[in-house]
């Protein structure tokens, strides 16, 4: 089988697990279920997750085994799909991937600043990653920041965290921000320049979704910086991520330079299809939760509309796989908002996709 025809093939193979994604009348089903032993009982009936839930005891689940469950799927149908990647195709999906690889660091970061999580504990809640290179074992045997550093010294990873570690090893600094902002900013660098290797119409078809999302991160960023912090100019721009779509470095030095109404008006005149997912939540309660699940929904839309688009290949994968990770986001979220007693109509508004009790929508972006 040649390169091309495999790629077809996982295209075509994309599609059809793209039809067994939940209908929004199933989310409104599960926001209904009164536990997490509920939920599970019936994503085991449904195509998707039967044979990924078939050895979880449905009487007995609750929402940590669940949503280790829920995200090992994901996982298990991504190794499956990257094996028959080569070249900039495969370093791009595996570094996709390390969106849920940067997670598990934040865990691991947290149970050496705290001890409060056994290490039992932890290896259970790690997952390797397909295309992984990291040692898990010797990440869920870490006590310090010097041994968390020596574990991803030969990764590609180290240099982005080895400042973070090192200041915090020697007590220069006790911000956990900093850490978690250097591996979050170089995951979504990695993903956004894969996309210059990557054949000429693979790369039309995704760079407007992976470069609107850096676009509305970067706001995301400069809108809390204004909002809630006393920042220079200069500290806010060294707190964005250092990639670019549309929204230029001269636009985001010009905004996080004015005044809130000035800064909105330019946002509004320059970006307005961006600007309409920060303004709807202005005067909202609960805004920055509102606010970043807009920016998922803007994300979420855009993977389903190019996941439509041309001859099924390697972007039609790549859609697939933003959208069912978004639609186990949900399932986790419903399965909090469950658990908590939360309304099936107020939690309907925190999940990414369309809810619909079977007649009219609860909401749609």
């Amino acid at each position: 089988m040649t390169l091309h025809t495999a790629v077809s093939s996982t295209a075509i193979r994309a599609h059809v697990r793209h039809g067994r994604l939940l209908a929004a009348d199933e989310l409104w089903t599960l926001l209904h279920c009164k536990s997490s032993a509920e939920i599970t009982e019936f994503l085991k009936g449904t195509e998707a997750y039967a044979a990924p839930l078939q050895f979880l005891d449905s009487s007995t689940a609750h929402r940590g085994n669940l949503e280790k469950q829920l995200r090992s799927s994901l996982l298990k149908e991504a190794e499956f799909f990257v094996s028959a990647l080569d070249g900039a195709r495969r370093k791009f999906f595996a570094d996709w991937l390390g969106w849920f690889e940067t997670e598990q660091l934040k865990r691991v970061f947290r149970f050496v600043r705290s001890r409060h999580i056994d290490e039992q504990t932890l290896r259970y809640k790690l997952t390797p990653l397909p295309c992984s290179e990291l040692d898990y074992d010797a990440l869920a045997s870490c006590r310090s920041y010097s041994e968390l550093l020596a574990a991803l010294e030969k990764s590609r990873y180290a240099d982005a965290v080895r400042q973070p570690l090192q200041r915090l090893e020697t007590g220069e600094t006790d911000s956990v921000l900093e850490f978690e902002t250097a591996l979050d900013h170089f995951t979504e660098v990695s993903v956004f320049n894969d996309l210059s290797a990557l054949d000429k119409p693979e790369g039309r078809y995704l760079t407007p979704l992976f470069g609107s999302r850096i676009d509305l991160l970067n706001l995301y960023i400069l809108h809390r910086c204004l909002l809630y912090y006393d920042l220079s100019p200069d500290e806010i721009q060294a707190a964005l991520i250092p990639a670019h779509y549309k929204v230029t470095p001269k636009d985001l030095s010009f905004m996080a330079a004015s005044p809130p109404e000035i800064y909105r008006k330019y946002l509004n005149e320059r970006f307005p299809y961006y600007s309409a997912v920060f303004a709807e939540t202005r005067e909202q309660s609960e805004r920055e939760l509102r606010l970043e699940m807009r920016i998922r929904r803007f994300n979420n839309a855009s993977a389903a509309k190019i996941f439509r688009k041309g001859t099924p290949g390697f972007h039609t994968t790549v859609c697939y796989f933003t959208l069912k990770l978004h639609e186990i986001e949900d399932l986790i979220r419903i399965t909090e908002s469950v658990d908590s007693g939360l309304s099936p109509n107020l939690a309907a508004e925190h999940l990414i996709k369309p809810v619909t009790d079977g007649g009219d929508f609860v909401w749609q972006l």
